[in-house]
């Protein structure tokens, strides 16, 4: 399949554009100038590293955000936040089928060709100009963090060669060499990315594809957090909130280390509830595969499948609560964008209405 029928088959990019770009810095705290920090606010630096360090991304992304505005000026917080940011992304888009179906199977030739056209992309459609060198370094960015990710380094990098992944890092980290390097016009782009490819494999045995993936994917942190470049996975999953339509169990799910997935909520008529599966339970196992550690993303990847097909869990009550099993049939669920809507005060007619998302359904609905 070319690029550009992958790009129709669902690599969309988002351009929001609401607010301006980031102004490219270091990733990592150790390039930080070091500052005298209150109690208060080294506290929560202390409580986001930890975060960081159980690698509970999504954990750690949500007390920087918090955080942050809490304590503005605080340079430590708002790279922790950047970094965490880049963790999450890698770590999601390798739980991802789709990236690894559609995207990391390109040749290489292939990838440098979606780099190009994202990069048009940004250039011509998003609401403030972006810079070829703030691209580039937001793609550095994301390689460096990726090779400091599991995740990444188990699918790409040899075992007995991930513990050279530190020395690339701290080439990359090179300022002008490698980090922020000034970047003049696009083919300087691809020399450049070409360049780090053959640092990666040289040092690594990583090839190019992935090393391009995070460029292209990358480069969007250079963009406002309401801009993304999607998946295929997630460009469908967007499509299928927005007719309020998909094919599944019709459940929403958190995963919960040691825990399971945590059922957030089970959609009425769906399988889930006529299943008897309720809120507060948890999925211990998917088909058989334990997934009390699994990432909200990757048992969200196990649940999918076809209409008509079968999906056995293990479902417990409660810490430590008995489990019980049960095999549920996928189908069409429909998602309702106003799921209730009630008359409060007959008299007065004051009413009620619960909007829960916009779609293709909610003026119907409405009506």
């Amino acid at each position: 399949m070319s690029v550009s029928n992958k790009l129709r088959s669902g690599v969309l990019f988002l351009v929001i554009g609401v607010g301006s770009a980031l102004a490219f810095s270091p990733g990592h705290a150790g390039l930080q100038p070091a500052r005298i920090l209150s109690a208060d606010t080294r506290q929560a630096v202390n409580q986001g590293v930890e975060l960081e360090r159980s690698r509970k991304w999504l954990d750690a992304v949500v007390h920087y955000e918090k955080s942050v505005k809490q304590y503005p000026d605080c340079g430590e917080l708002q790279s922790g936040m950047r970094r965490a940011k880049v963790h999450f992304s890698v770590d999601r888009r390798y739980c991802d089928g789709s990236f690894h179906r559609s995207l990391l199977t390109q040749s290489r030739a292939e990838a440098m060709t979606l780099f190009d056209d994202i990069l048009n992309r940004t250039q011509s459609h998003y609401v403030e100009p972006i810079s070829l060198t703030s691209f580039v370094a937001h793609g550095t960015e994301s390689l460096y963090q990726a090779l400091d990710e599991s995740r990444f380094l188990e699918e790409n990098v040899p075992a007995d060669r991930r513990d050279q992944a530190a020395s690339v890092r701290s080439e990359l980290s090179r300022p002008g060499e490698y980090w922020n390097r000034k970047i003049n016009d696009r083919d300087d782009a691809r020399r450049f990315i070409d360049q780090v490819c053959r640092l990666c494999h040289r040092e690594l045995g990583l090839d190019a594809v992935p090393v391009v993936m995070e460029y292209v994917f990358g480069g969007c942190n250079a963009l406002d957090d309401y801009s993304s470049l999607l998946t295929p996975g997630r460009y469908n999953d967007l499509m299928s909130n927005i007719r309020g339509e998909f094919v599944g169990l019709g459940v929403e799910i958190k995963g919960e280390p040691e825990q399971g997935l945590l059922l957030v909520n089970v959609l009425p008529g769906s399988p889930a509830a006529e299943g008897g599966l309720l809120p507060g339970e948890h999925i211990v196992s998917i088909d058989g595969r334990d997934v009390t550690n699994a990432t909200t993303d990757e048992a969200a990847s196990y649940l999918q499948g076809a209409a008509g097909s079968k999906v056995t869990l293990e479902v417990a009550r409660g810490a430590g609560g008995q489990t019980r099993r049960i095999t549920l049939v996928r189908r069409p669920v429909e998602i309702k964008s106003i799921p209730v809507a009630e008359l409060i005060e007959q008299r007065s007619g004051v009413g009620y209405i619960q909007l829960s998302s916009f779609q293709d359904s909610t003026v119907p609905e409405l009506d």
